[in-house]
């Protein structure tokens, strides 16, 4: 929806400025229509924007411009007009929110450069036809009631300059379009731009056409080899420039002969006046103003003279101006020094980025175009002005600025030219939803995607592949269940084989698995991945398993082979280094993702409570959650839990998973030894992921008593719930958990120091509320998803 609606705003932009001209010159209506529509404009654009430090620039930018032009107002320094100032304000609010909503649709991947250039020319129609009927009696002259009468149609625009610049700013990106499609109604929009510079006759545009041409001539030449059909091309091209040149030679000697009487009698042969049309002189009588006003007042230091000041000295030196046009003087002298410095660094930044491209294509004529269509912006605004706050071409003149700082971000973050072609993933992971994987292969995927990269998982059978933006193949058929190991083992090794010939047959180049122990099923892995000329990436999601002698040569070798490791913490990483001797240099640390879009948040505490059962409202729910292994620490929790009733009976321990290489009677034993049963609530299975929700609703407080652990899960999970957490204060914890600011550590294997803690949080409930809060902000941000993709494709670039 956003794109349609983006994609109606470039292309019908210019429909805003015809429905004033006709207005103001058949009807004779001076209302400002065009404004109000680019006001509901503005409001959209500004939805657009994400980054929220671009909204608080935008917001002390609007309110500086403004109380610069109220300065003046009260002042009694200038005359001045309110709604001329408001106006003029509102057109420069609008070139900044354009610059930066477009940049935010471009980081967003709502939209692609190429399209937005591809909506640009289409609204070039627009003027171009209303431009080529003019001389058929369909559209107003250009300079129509000027002192000095010259040639020229400039449609049903109201003024010449804006459709001027605007037709200058897009041509070139004719040619980028042509390139990038090798579509040629791109070369017919081209002819079509450059045949309405010449219609409508201003000077900028006659000079800016013959620039662009010139420019885009000598880089297609020297850029390009020269061939036999470029030496046909141009000898013929040459040929009918002659021709048209000696046919029309009458037209162009009196059009000369004109120019040059134009130039005697009016500019005293003064050529730079001529040129740019009597503009130097705006900049002489503002200087002059400035110069008899107070010697201690330099407006140009503070706020400026305000825009219907600086107009009201050019209109009294000289009728036929309305207004300063040169955009940069215009601003110094409106605005001041502050505004002026602003807006060119918004300008200078955007531009580097276009050279800087341009640079390393070592002038490719794609990226040339872009170029040249930002620096005939610059140039027209500097001599002709009508670019920055003329409301029409500063849209589109925003745009490409916007494009070229997005794309050289893309091009440091990612090192590829302006949208490349995608980069191809192939993502094994065979446990998915059958051991909730699902979640994190999901989420990973999804943003991946986003990043023009093109990703497809290989999963088992038990994973839902509903709804999802990538490819799913599920490869792995059967390999869970009650069949034999050997059966499993030999369906597990067809459905590798089978993903890494689909993989290859998609032409992809980088395989990524995802290992939680390693033994020879994850050897193969990697092995018949390398033989198949893919590069290997491994995600590290069990640090504890390799820890053991009896895989360490086998992890050893597995990672030797591997062209990058993937870790979720710091002190995964230090571990893999000391007992693996891993290469630094191929290890990335990248966070766990949390599990927020995943969650149902409308499942209230009494549904928890009530799909679980045997809880009261009154019960304060302390959650144990996800496989009972030896090292999660159970039995610490138990330990805790009599000392922890002494303090508040009113409590219930829900512990909810299933035993992975455990035995649950030693738990139980626990349990009935410390006689403390009615205080549990046991659900020793695997928690599908339909019930997930209702444990965590339920839960008041989150224990992971961890003897040994890297990262968790479970820990993001409950963090993603809003709910506190109690943690062991294990390394890989403790660079997630800030203790008493998004939840609470305790001293490992210390079950006195747990209940302490568990006391400690449940007689401070105000602060419980914080503490989720703070959890919650911290999964958000820390551990968004987006981020983790983007360093994951950074990571993909290196080895692709």
């Amino acid at each position: 929806m956003k794109k349609k609606i983006v994609a109606s705003i470039f292309i019908l932009y210019p429909i805003l400025d015809i429905i004033y001209g006709v207005n103001k010159n058949i009807f004779g209506i001076n209302a400002p229509i065009n404004q109000a529509f680019r006001g509901i404009i503005l409001i959209y654009l500004i939805t657009l924007i994400k980054n929220k430090k671009h909204l608080v620039i935008i917001s002390f930018f609007t309110l500086f411009m403004f109380c610069g032009e109220l300065y003046y107002q009260f002042a009694g320094l200038g005359k001045n007009s309110i709604i001329a100032d408001a106006n003029y304000v509102f057109k420069m609010v609008f070139f900044v929110v354009a610059i930066f909503a477009v940049e935010s649709l471009l980081k967003e991947r709502l939209i692609k450069a190429q399209e937005i250039i591809k909506y640009m020319i289409w609204s070039t129609y627009i003027i171009s036809i209303s431009v080529l009927i003019s001389p058929l009696g369909l559209g107003f002259k250009t300079y129509a009631g000027a002192p000095i009468e010259r040639f020229g149609y400039k449609g049903l625009f109201d003024i010449q300059n804006g459709i001027t610049a605007t037709l200058l700013i897009v041509a070139p990106l004719c040619i980028y379009m042509f390139y990038r499609t090798n579509l040629k109604r791109y070369l017919i929009n081209y002819l079509l731009i450059l045949s309405s510079l010449s219609i409508i006759g201003t000077r900028s545009g006659l000079i800016g056409l013959i620039l662009i041409i010139a420019i885009q001539v000598i880089a297609y030449v020297f850029v390009t080899r020269w061939t036999k059909s470029k030496t046909i091309l141009f000898s013929i091209l040459a040929l009918l420039i002659i021709a048209a040149l000696f046919l029309s030679r009458n037209i162009l000697i009196n059009y000369i002969q004109r120019q040059l009487t134009i130039l005697n009698e009016n500019w005293k042969g003064n050529l730079y006046s001529f040129l740019l049309s009597n503009r130097n002189l705006q900049v002489m009588w503002v200087e002059h103003y400035i110069s008899a006003l107070p010697s201690w007042v330099n407006p140009v230091f503070l706020f400026g003279l305000s825009y219907s000041t600086v107009n009201w000295i050019v209109h009294r030196n000289y009728q036929g101006f309305g207004s300063m046009e040169m955009d940069y003087y215009g601003l110094l002298y409106n605005s001041g020094i502050w505004i002026f410095t602003f807006i060119c660094l918004l300008i200078i930044v955007r531009t580097y980025a276009a050279i800087r491209i341009m640079i390393k294509f070592w002038l490719d004529p794609k990226f040339l175009s872009v170029f040249l269509s930002i620096f005939i912006g610059i140039i027209h605004s500097f001599f002709g002005g009508h670019v920055i706050y003329e409301a029409l071409p500063s849209l589109y003149f925003a745009a490409v600025l916007a494009i070229s700082k997005i794309e050289w971000n893309n091009l440091k973050n990612f090192d590829k030219g302006m949208d490349t072609a995608k980069m191809n993933i192939s993502m094994i992971e065979p446990v998915g939803g059958h051991g909730g994987m699902n979640y994190y292969d999901f989420n990973l995927c999804r943003e991946i995607e986003k990043l023009d990269t093109s990703v497809s998982l290989y999963t088992c059978d038990e994973t839902d592949s509903n709804n999802q933006t990538f490819a799913i193949n599920k490869t792995f058929k059967k390999i869970y269940g009650k069949d034999s190991s050997i059966i499993r083992g030999l369906r597990f090794i067809n459905g590798l084989i089978r993903s890494i010939i689909k993989s290859k047959k998609n032409h992809s180049k980088i395989i990524h698995y995802h290992f939680f122990k390693y033994t020879v099923i994850e050897l193969l892995c990697v092995v018949f991945g390398k033989a198949s000329g893919q590069r290997i990436v491994v995600t590290a999601h069990d640090i504890e398993s390799f820890s053991k002698q009896g895989s360490l040569f086998l992890t050893k070798l597995i990672y030797l082979l591997a062209d990058r490791v993937i870790v979720h913490n710091q002190s995964s990483k230090n571990e893999i280094i000391a007992k693996v001797h891993v290469a630094e240099k191929k290890i990335r640390t990248i966070p766990h993702g949390n599990y927020i879009s995943n969650i149902n948040y409308n499942i209230t505490r009494s549904d928890g409570i009530k799909k679980i059962g045997n809880l009261s409202k009154d019960d304060l729910v302390i959650l144990f959650f996800g496989q009972i292994k030896e090292v999660k620490g159970l039995d610490i929790l138990i330990n805790s839990i009599p000392y922890v009733i002494k303090q508040n009976k009113h409590i219930k321990v829900v512990v909810a998973g299933k035993v992975w290489k455990n035995d649950i009677n030693k738990y139980l034993d626990q349990i009935k030894i410390n006689h403390i049963e009615k205080y549990f609530l046991l659900n020793i299975q695997y928690i599908p992921d339909n019930e997930v929700d209702y444990y965590f609703a339920a839960a008041d407080l989150v224990v992971l008593p961890y003897k040994k652990i890297y990262q968790s899960g479970v820990l993001l999970n409950a963090m993603s719930y809003k709910k506190v957490v109690l943690a062991s204060d294990l390394p890989g914890m403790k660079e997630i958990i800030q203790d008493g600011k998004n939840g609470y550590t305790f001293k490992t294997n210390d079950s006195e120091d747990l209940a302490k803690k568990i006391v400690y949080i449940i007689n401070n409930n105000e602060k419980m509320k914080l503490i989720e809060n703070n959890a919650f902000n911290h999964v958000k941000f820390e551990h968004s998803w987006e981020l983790i993709a983007r360093a994951t494709v950074q990571m993909y670039k290196e080895i692709y």
